[in-house]
């Protein structure tokens, strides 16, 4: 195996094994960090601390503030000339450290300080992860080799999700520590792992602002209509995924459904969905436009958030999650990987943290958005507004960036070039 600290040349066969092992392993800390932040954090603060609205949403802001902060520690990472995998994985040490801690606090206040650090420190390593997986993952397979550790991550993520559910079902005050041990040891393994990642050090500039990345908005149009589709799509979407977990265990809503079914609608099944259908979507991903991609992922979203607010019976959610689920594979390899198409290689991690950055923006507000909304309109009626906002900003990309130039960004790469 390849140090961490060795210089690789991009691309290279080593490069790729070595990353794709390492990459397999922290899946299975990612799948229970992701199960953790998405569901089990926030329903420890509602049925154990009876968290009111704004510790809700301040919980769920956590993820979307570390995305805010990633174009700064970046630039940090560039002033020095840091390695990527070394920052991300001291980050992520921090954050497993950080999260520890709820263990000793019994206050509402310190468990939310608690989750809001740790969270927003993992967060502002994505545009390293993404450097990473331009730099050692050929372009003809990026999307494939991403999936496949995805998939192994959906199995951990149901696994997990289904005993965590089990374990705190009608004992969440007496057990819920046990969950948070296991999810900071997952935090510090999954720094463990990107320690391991072959890295480069970021080419050292001496930067004259730290949202340096933010130029090249203007420089390229294309980008700069994607960020526009992602802002619109975005906002609906952050808005209905927190108010999932309220749904089903605020007693306001009449359903009240055990942490067992819980876990099982909102982590099993659409981790089982996005299990089987990660490889078509990799697939696609390596072939397709993937604005096009993108385009029907969000139709999946906008489908499935709709009926799952229009039901009131665990089948009727179990379809809803489904339908979503079916989506999340393409998702999150749209999410991650779009930039790639567009940005030269080499700003490939600035194309991405002004992407993390506008979407921890939206990220930030939507959750305050949604639970006070949430107070004052139906669910079902709030739903019709975030699934227009998804198909609207999903119809922007789709005629922009696929009916205008349906051949373009399908499984070839950008240069400086094509960068207007």
């Amino acid at each position: 195996m390849l140090l961490s600290h060795q210089t690789l040349v991009p691309g290279s066969l080593e490069a790729k094994k070595t990353t794709f092992f390492w990459d397999l392993w922290r899946s299975v800390s990612s799948g229970i960090r992701e199960t953790a932040t998405e569901t089990f954090l926030l329903l420890i603060a509602i049925r154990h601390f009876g968290a009111g609205e704004t510790g809700k949403a301040l919980l769920v802001a956590s993820m979307p503030l570390g995305l805010i902060l990633s174009p700064l520690v970046l630039n940090v990472l560039v002033r020095v000339g840091g390695r990527y995998s070394t920052a991300a994985a001291t980050i992520m040490f921090f954050s497993a450290a950080i999260l520890s801690l709820t263990c000793a606090l019994n206050s509402f206040s310190g468990y939310l300080i608690c989750c809001m650090l740790s969270i927003l420190a993992a967060n502002t390593i994505v545009p390293m992860t993404t450097q990473l997986y331009q730099d050692n993952y050929p372009a003809h397979e990026r999307g494939k080799l991403f999936t496949r550790a995805v998939m192994l991550r959906m199995v951990v993520t149901a696994t997990f999700a289904q005993a965590a559910g089990t374990f705190l079902d009608g004992n969440v005050h007496q057990r819920y520590l046990w969950v948070l041990i296991i999810v900071s040891a997952a935090f510090a393994f999954n720094g463990f792992c990107l320690w391991h990642y072959p890295s480069r050090r970021a080419k050292k500039e001496n930067r004259q602002h730290p949202f340096h990345s933010l130029g090249f908005i203007k420089r390229d149009k294309l980008f700069c209509i994607a960020l526009t589709s992602w802002m619109i799509s975005g906002f609906g979407l952050l808005t209905l995924l927190p108010l999932r977990v309220d749904y089903l265990v605020n007693a306001r809503y009449n359903l009240v459904f055990s942490e067992q079914e819980v876990a099982f609608v909102l982590m099993v099944v659409p981790s089982a969905m996005k299990l089987i259908c990660s490889p078509i979507w990799g697939k696609l991903f390596d072939r397709a436009n993937v604005f096009c991609l993108w385009f029907f992922v969000l139709l999946h979203f906008a489908a499935g958030l709709l009926v799952f607010f229009h039901s009131t019976s665990l089948p009727g959610l179990a379809l809803g999650m489904a339908i979503y689920g079916i989506g999340m594979g393409g998702g999150e390899l749209s999410w991650s990987l779009w930039v790639t198409r567009l940005a030269a290689p080499e700003h490939v991690a600035d194309y991405m943290a002004v992407h993390t950055l506008l979407t921890g923006l939206r990220g930030v507000l939507t959750p305050f958005i949604g639970f006070y909304a949430a107070l004052y309109i139906p669910l079902h009626q709030l739903s019709y507004l975030g699934a227009s906002l998804i198909v609207i900003g999903g119809s922007l990309i789709f005629y922009k960036g696929y009916l205008q130039n349906p051949r373009q960004y399908a499984g070839t790469y950008a240069t400086e070039e094509a960068v207007e």
